[in-house]
């Protein structure tokens, strides 16, 4: 009886667990607004990994001056005369046509690259001015970029102290000088008030009067407008 009795207290003092399976029950409005929960935060997760790593592509390229091919380039024309640049340089390949200063054109980055390859000296020497950091900087025109003058500066040349016009005028290159000397010569023409001074100061470091130079452009004008009536 002893026995039996042990028997049945192992028994009934056993814990018996029920396994988890039971204990879920699925299909339950419940469970599955916790797994659709779960499901959106996954989904979320998934998305913020995608945009970190599309980020963290787009910073790589532009930390190796990746630029795409078919990027559109703003690019002015600085020089006096009309401007011709082409893709393959003397006049072969896409040509470039910018009739007079201050010509605009966007021009897609795989012809500007091959105009860089062909004018570097046009480009170093501010015969057109770049309008894009990346392409500036991928092309090493950074530190010429510094003393380069864009449209800005140079139509408002005369408006700096005179020893500042000197200073700069002598540190540009040719074809900027001649540009300034240029814009000055039409604003004479055009009647515009000038400091004598400031132009008498460019003439001491370019060696040509300034004022000679308006007075015989004025008559050559003067000429052809008389041949054409």
């Amino acid at each position: 009886m002893a026995n039996k009795m042990e028997k049945v207290t192992k028994i009934t003092d056993e814990k018996v667990e029920t396994p988890i399976t039971e204990t879920i029950k699925k299909d339950t409005p419940v469970a599955n607004a916790e797994i659709d929960a779960l499901r959106k935060q996954v989904e979320l997760l998934q998305a913020l990994v995608l945009q970190a790593s599309q980020n963290n592509n787009s910073s790589s390229q532009n930390m190796d001056g990746y630029i795409r091919s078919d990027k559109s380039i703003k690019v002015m024309s600085l020089t006096s005369n009309q401007l011709n640049l082409s893709t393959m340089g003397g006049g072969k390949g896409k040509p470039f046509v910018f009739k007079k200063y201050g010509d605009v054109k966007n021009i897609i980055y795989s012809d500007l690259s091959e105009i860089l390859h062909h004018y570097q000296k046009f480009a170093e020497q501010g015969a057109f001015y770049i309008f894009d950091e990346d392409v500036v900087k991928r092309h090493g025109f950074e530190d010429i970029y510094k003393t380069i003058l864009d449209k800005k500066a140079i139509d408002s040349f005369l408006t700096k102290d005179i020893d500042d016009i000197k200073d700069v005028f002598k540190d540009l290159s040719p074809i900027q000088q001649e540009t300034i000397v240029q814009s000055i010569v039409q604003k004479i023409v055009a009647g515009d008030d000038v400091s004598t001074n400031k132009v008498n100061a460019i003439k001491e470091v370019y060696g040509h009067d300034v004022f000679a130079m308006a007075e015989e452009y004025a008559n050559w004008e003067k000429e052809v407008e008389e041949l054409s009536k």
